[in-house]
């Protein structure tokens, strides 16, 4: 998985919050389950907002903050993408920077376009919920109603699946709920000088800009 896509995807993870996302605290996959995964070209990518235009053979350094609508951060976490109708991010990152555990959140993608060499250059990603989600005053809590297969954590603690089977039926459904997030990117092509491919640099500089 590309830095732009990680980076976006963490920030739509830290930005939704885990109120009703799908998480685990192990993994529901292994390596073994990326096999036939769809490979995404690696390189500069962006997100597509609407209204954002702008002239994207500049350098990534000079693109306005809407292309990268991501906060500066560490490093993007771990990821796995698992092959499967549709694939699945796996994404392990800590709960609470100040502890050691991992949480493991999810995400999906469906390729939009292929290069040439049949490597992924637009996807649309979306996050794994567990169930539809809810409105006004309750839009930041748990879905009223569950999918099958996954328990509810509590207040503020998403939910957890039971089975691989019940983490991909979430997956699928989880398509028509994009409420709060961006879920196309494409490929632009691949690094050259000012574009900041460090820990989060071109996010960074992005922020920046006004």
């Amino acid at each position: 998985m590309n830095l732009a896509l990680k980076c976006a995807l963490t920030a739509a993870l830290i930005g939704l919050g885990g109120c009703n996302l799908v998480v685990s605290q192990t993994p529901m996959f292994t390596k073994a389950d990326a096999a036939g995964a769809p490979v995404i070209r690696t390189g500069v990518w962006r997100q597509e907002v609407a209204g954002c235009d702008f002239d994207e053979t500049q350098p990534q350094n000079q693109w306005p903050q809407c292309a990268a609508a991501t906060p500066a951060m560490p490093d993007p976490p771990p990821m796995l993408t698992v092959a499967g109708d549709p694939p699945i991010l796996q994404v392990s990152m800590p709960p609470d920077p100040s502890k050691p555990t991992l949480l493991y959140l999810y995400a999906a993608f469906r390729p939009i376009r292929f290069d040439p060499q049949g490597r992924v250059v637009a996807v649309k990603t979306w996050l794994v919920q567990c169930g539809p989600p809810s409105t006004g005053q309750d839009a930041m809590n748990i879905s009223k109603s569950p999918l099958p297969g996954l328990t509810p954590q509590g207040k503020g603690g998403g939910c957890t699946p039971q089975s691989v089977a019940a983490l991909r039926g979430a997956a699928k459904a989880s398509e028509a709920w994009l409420q709060g997030q961006t879920p196309y990117s494409h490929w632009v092509r691949d690094p050259k000088p000012g574009d900041l491919t460090g820990p989060i640099a071109a996010a960074a500089a992005a922020a920046a800009k006004p």
